[in-house]
């Protein structure tokens, strides 16, 4: 079997200069295809891979569009790397690895999910929270089990393979003490055990200080857990998802990969994330096109604020759209979130607020109709 592989850097990238610090690295990509090869995967995993197996031996086939850390993506960067993804699949790939910085991954995940949404072969993101010369990485399982959800043939589209190793996973959750500093970190003895499968923008921001990647409401799609004689996959019996509507904008509303643009700076989308005291533009700038609202944990927004309410009068006053992530489907609302539809407020119900700014992104840069935000990913998860 053949899998293409895009190196663009991140800290699986990575090494240590000589200055002491992190920076990326060209040849630690072919460090972690080596590794893998070698099987040293937390000295765990032997030959249940698929791409272990006698006879089934994986041809990596290696491009790098740009090697940077994360943190510093640009449009043009995402550009270049939908164009490499573009190519490898017109070349007839059975499968796409994307190496990515975790910092970031939430977004160029989201970006190629609602561009490439509708492929028929699977293209896996991976990352790693350590470098590949450190004890602690996650980045060989990640990428392994990105091997092996390819091999296996366990789904179509894009997705994010991806081992937690400082976070709060969905059980043998505990705290764990930092003796140096004497701060509590949240930690679980899962986290060594399971590689976790995200559809690509399904994926909520990091929690401050770790590492952890989560779908929003649970809505991972599969996992590997790993065990003594192997590896085994579990699909989520949660996870449903419409084959004919998850959103291929490339080809569907954007006629070919030459067409596709990204603005450099999202100057037509306002972000607004509240906090206690904030004064909200009562005015909205003049370049502003859509406002996303990243709500409370409870979906909820300052609504009692005069400010906030003159700046959605604002909006509404100019035609201007107003989205709000973080309210649930099911749950019950708060008095508060009963006044959005007064004010103009637009609910787009269990996606991330990561997700809606990469669509928003999209579709203001190429000039679609704001409306397709509205359109879900799949009946049960809208995104």
């Amino acid at each position: 079997m053949k899998i293409d592989v895009i190196f663009t850097g991140g800290t699986i990238g990575s090494s240590i200069n000589n200055d002491g610090n992190i920076a990326a690295d060209g040849s630690v990509g072919y460090k972690l295809i080596d590794l893998y090869r070698k099987q040293k995967i937390n000295n765990r995993i032997s030959t249940s891979f698929h791409g272990l197996e006698s006879g089934r031996d994986v041809i990596f086939l290696v491009s790098e569009p740009y090697r940077i850390l994360s943190e510093n993506i640009s449009a043009g960067n995402i550009i270049s790397l939908v164009r490499e993804v573009d190519r490898l699949i017109a070349a007839g790939s059975e499968g796409i690895i994307i190496t990515h910085g975790t910092d970031t991954i939430q977004y160029t995940a989201a970006i190629l999910q609602y561009l490439f949404g509708e492929v028929d072969i699977p293209v896996v993101i991976v990352s790693a929270a350590y470098i590949l010369d450190d004890p602690r990485t996650n980045g060989v399982d990640n990428f392994a089990c990105a091997v092996e959800f390819i091999a296996g043939r366990y789904g179509s589209g894009v997705f994010v393979s991806y081992r937690n190793c400082v976070g709060l996973d969905d059980e043998d959750v505990f705290l764990l003490r930092q003796e140096d500093s004497g701060q509590f970190f949240v930690s679980s003895g899962d986290c060594n055990r399971t590689v976790y499968i995200h559809r690509a923008n399904r994926l909520l921001g990091h929690a401050m200080y770790t590492d952890g990647l989560y779908s929003v409401c649970g809505s991972w799609y599969g996992r590997f857990h790993v065990e003594p004689d192997g590896i085994r996959f579990e699909r989520n019996e949660n996870y449903h998802v419409s084959d004919d509507n998850i959103c291929g904008l490339l080809g569907n509303y954007i006629s070919n990969v030459n067409e596709f643009k990204l603005s450099e700076y999202s100057d037509g989308i306002t972000v607004i994330k509240p906090y206690v005291g904030m004064r909200h533009p009562e005015k909205l700038s003049g370049s502003t096109k859509v406002v996303l609202i990243e709500s409370f944990h409870s979906g909820t927004v300052p609504t009692g604020d005069e400010s906030f309410r003159l700046m959605c009068d604002d909006a509404k006053s100019r035609g201007i759209p107003v989205f709000l992530t973080g309210l649930a489907k099911d749950e019950k609302h708060y008095e508060t979130a009963a006044e959005y539809g007064s004010l103009g407020i637009v609910p787009i119900k269990e996606m991330s607020s990561i997700a809606a700014y990469c669509k928003l992104w999209i579709i203001v840069s190429n000039g679609l109709d704001i409306g397709l935000m509205e359109k879900p990913v799949s009946e049960d998860y809208p995104a």
